[in-house]
C-alpha cells in the first residue's frame, strides 16, 4: 500500500498560495468553523463561493489533473476508473488554529 502513497511539493506557486491565503483571509463571512476535541480550524468551500473563487479553482482543478496523470504513471496504473457513486471532493482552503 505504501507505494500507492505520494506527495507532490510545490505544486501550486507560493505566490497563488499568498494570493489564497490573502483571500481567505477577507472573506470571513465564507469561513466555516469547525471546533472539537479532535480538531480546530476554519474553511472556505471554493465552490460554494465561485464568484470569490472562481479563477482559483480553475488552477487548482488544472495542477490537480496534472498531479493526477503523475500519480497514474509513477504508480503504473493504466486503467484509473472512479466509481459512478464517488467523485472527489470539493476544494476547500483551511487554517488550522493550534490546539
Amino acid at each position: 500500500m505504501k507505494r500507492y502513497i505520494k506527495i507532490y511539493n510545490n505544486v501550486l506557486d507560493k505566490t497563488i498560495c499568498d494570493d489564497m491565503i490573502d483571500l481567505f483571509d477577507q472573506n470571513p463571512k465564507q469561513q466555516e468553523e469547525h471546533n472539537n476535541d479532535a480538531m480546530n480550524f476554519k474553511q472556505i468551500n471554493m465552490h460554494k463561493n465561485k464568484d470569490t473563487w472562481s479563477n482559483y479553482i480553475d488552477i487548482i482543478q488544472t495542477k490537480f489533473n496534472l498531479a493526477l496523470q503523475q500519480y497514474k504513471s509513477e504508480c503504473k496504473i493504466a486503467d484509473f476508473r472512479w466509481p459512478n457513486e464517488y467523485a472527489f471532493e470539493e476544494f476547500r482552503i483551511k487554517r488550522y488554529e493550534p490546539h
